[in-house]
């Protein structure tokens, strides 16, 4: 019998710090899914869109999740929820911002945007890694998302 496809995750995240604290709680709670890693929204979309070395789905499949930071170095983690919003193939995708900013600004513009959940980054680690397991537990555990896109 063939096992299932593990579920991936991509991270959105420029300050390798955030990602380092991201693998260890991965390594920590010891999760089930995959991810990957990229810095910036240019990136993000390279992946999401499977150009370049990302053309290969087999290395990287399009993901159940997308956890993204605002504060990104060439295109805005806005932008890249914008551009997933407009695009057929991954419009469902859940996105998540995983930010330091807690201005109200920015949280009505991810939900302006329709992102689906919006979480501050907690400076304590126990925290970290809670948010990481409760990110596993809702939305690739739970939560239902569209296999394809819904004819108009």
């Amino acid at each position: 019998m063939e096992s299932p496809t593990p579920n991936v995750i991509l991270l959105v995240e420029d300050n390798p710090i955030d990602v380092f604290l991201f693998e260890r709680a991965c390594s920590k709670i010891k999760v089930s899914f995959i991810y990957h890693a990229v810095p910036d929204g240019g990136r993000a979309i390279a992946y999401l869109s499977g150009v370049g070395k990302y053309a290969d789905r087999l290395l990287y499949p399009l993901p159940n999740l997308i956890v993204l930071d605002i504060k990104l170095p060439d295109i805005s983690g806005f932008d890249v929820l914008r551009w997933i919003r407009s695009e057929p193939d991954v419009k469902y995708l859940p996105v998540i911002m995983f930010t330091t900013s807690s201005f109200e600004t920015d949280v009505a513009k991810a939900y302006e945007n329709q992102v689906n959940g919006y979480i501050v980054k907690p400076v304590d680690s126990t925290l970290f890694t809670e948010i990481i397991q409760s990110l596993e537990n809702f939305w690739l555990r739970k939560n239902v998302t569209p296999k394809t896109v819904p004819s108009p």
